[in-house]
C-alpha cells in the first residue's frame, strides 16, 4: 500500500484539484500475502530463466519463502535496485511458419528470471 494515499491503486489523477495519486517504486510496501498470493498461482509449466529457478519449486515452497522474498522485495523498491542477474535475459526462437531456413520465420522469446517476474506482479498490483 502506498503511504501517501492509502490507495491500492495510484494511478488516479482527479480532475478537480490536478493532483496525482500516483506513488514512486520506493514508496509501495509490498506485502508478505501479496508475494504468497503471486507465488502460489505460478504456471508450473512455464520455463525456467536464467537464474534455473523453477517456477514448481517457488509454488512449492511459497509458505516458506514468501517472507524472505518479501523483505528482499522490499528492500530493492526502498533502494531503488535491482539484481543485476534479473537483467539477464535467454533468448530463444520459436518456430513461427513456413521454410524452417528462413531466419524470418521464427520470432524471439526472452526467458527471465521467475523471481524478477513475481517482483513485478507484486508492483503492477500497486
Amino acid at each position: 500500500m502506498c503511504p501517501n494515499t492509502g490507495n491500492r491503486r495510484k494511478h488516479r489523477i482527479t480532475a478537480e484539484d490536478n493532483t496525482s495519486d500516483i506513488c514512486t517504486l520506493s514508496e509501495i510496501v509490498i506485502t508478505t500475502q501479496d508475494v504468497q498470493d503471486i507465488l502460489e498461482t505460478l504456471d508450473t509449466s512455464k520455463a525456467t530463466g536464467p537464474d534455473s529457478i523453477n517456477p514448481t519449486l517457488l509454488k512449492q515452497a511459497s509458505l516458506t519463502i514468501a517472507e524472505p522474498l518479501c523483505k528482499f522485495y522490499n528492500l530493492s523498491l526502498h533502494n531503488s535496485l535491482v539484481p543485476s542477474q534479473w537483467k539477464i535475459a535467454n533468448v530463444i526462437l520459436i518456430f513461427k511458419k513456413g521454410a524452417k531456413n528462413v531466419v524470418s520465420n521464427y520470432r524471439p522469446i526472452s526467458l527471465l528470471s521467475v523471481l524478477c517476474k513475481c517482483m513485478e506482479k507484486c508492483i503492477f498490483k500497486y
